[in-house]
């Protein structure tokens, strides 16, 4: 099917869960804390306790392991492969998954391919899919402002900066923001059976994610050595760079970078990040057109989710392409 484009852009707002239209940068107000958020001390715990060790320490042991292995073991093409494969695999899982596709439905997918995005998306270790994608249109509604998530400029009434923000914005949102009401942002996506099917059986991708790999490698070489490299590098140590590319990209990126569109954030295109971002480095890019499938406007921006999106298109895998006409953009640029 062919692309479509969506004047709605304009206006900047989404449909979120409620089945209500909210733009999308609205500044949060008092009354707005219960709707947005769960009240819930057991969730809130839960959520720490999973962004402590199941999205940080253990993948951060795993990285430690994998350097003194590589040590003592040296570093080879299994090693290398392993990393990259699943590297390659799972950052297109959360970017091109969870992203684009769950979170601002810039494209359709077949039944197969919403799996597997989905599948891949959960083996990151950064919560399951309704949850993640309620964080995210959390932060579309109050970028850089009260209610935002992981903002590096501002949390609840504090004003951050420098390398204070930074960290707040790369990892102790985590531990610390409130649990974000799926019924209110992901109610679209609690209503499709599927989504829910692959939400309920998160931790049994993200074991998956780490076992996988350790069982190809034992059966590549027959040996131990086999499936501890697979566990390491295409498990854990891929979790901790993998995860903190990605983080990168809600602190490194609302900081660092330039701005060639107008909008009511402090979102940057960080060209160095693009490659390991999986094209989210674009950031700019992606808040003036949040809807798009694709974030790269020029021809030397490089933008691996959407190639792959045009790729699982050409396979008949994905259609109905959201992406803003030329004329849009060029209106929109600084």
């Amino acid at each position: 099917m062919s692309e479509v484009s969506t004047e709605t852009a304009e206006l900047l707002i989404e449909k979120t869960s409620i089945g209500e239209t909210i733009n999308v940068h609205q500044s949060i107000n008092s009354d707005d804390d219960r709707k947005i958020n769960t009240q819930s001390d057991y969730l809130f715990k839960a959520q720490r306790w999973h962004a402590l060790w199941v999205s940080n320490l253990i993948p951060l042991a795993g990285f430690i392991a994998g350097v003194v292995l590589a040590f003592y073991w040296g570093v080879g093409w299994l090693e290398v492969g392993m990393l990259f494969v699943m590297y390659f695999l799972t950052i297109m899982g959360v970017e091109v998954g969870f992203h684009r596709f769950f979170s601002h439905k810039s494209f359709e997918a077949s039944k197969t391919l919403t799996v597997i995005l989905g599948a891949l998306g959960s083996m990151v270790a950064q919560g399951p899919v309704i949850y993640w994608c309620a964080n995210h249109r959390r932060h579309h509604k109050h970028a850089d402002k009260k209610g935002d998530p992981h903002s590096p400029h501002a949390e609840g009434n504090q004003r951050y900066g420098g390398l204070k923000g930074l960290w707040y914005a790369h990892v102790v949102w985590q531990m610390h923001s409130k649990t974000p009401n799926s019924a209110y942002f992901t109610k679209d996506l609690l209503k499709i059976p599927l989504v829910r099917w692959i939400n309920k059986t998160y931790f049994l991708w993200l074991i998956l994610g780490v076992l996988l790999p350790a069982a190809v490698g034992f059966l590549i070489t027959w040996d131990y050595k086999g499936a501890v490299i697979g566990f390491i590098w295409g498990g854990l140590g891929r979790l901790f760079l993998v995860n903190h590319f990605t983080y990168t990209v809600t602190s490194v990126c609302h900081v660092v970078g330039k701005q060639p569109f107008k909008t009511t954030e402090h979102s940057r295109n960080n060209w160095f990040l693009s490659i390991p971002t999986f094209g989210q480095a674009w950031h700019n890019n992606h808040h003036a057109f949040p809807y798009s499938a694709v974030v790269n406007f020029k021809w030397w921006q490089i933008d691996l989710g959407g190639m792959m999106i045009r790729i699982f298109k050409g396979l008949g895998m994905a259609s109905n392409l959201k992406i803003p006409p030329q004329e849009m953009i060029y209106r929109k640029q600084q």
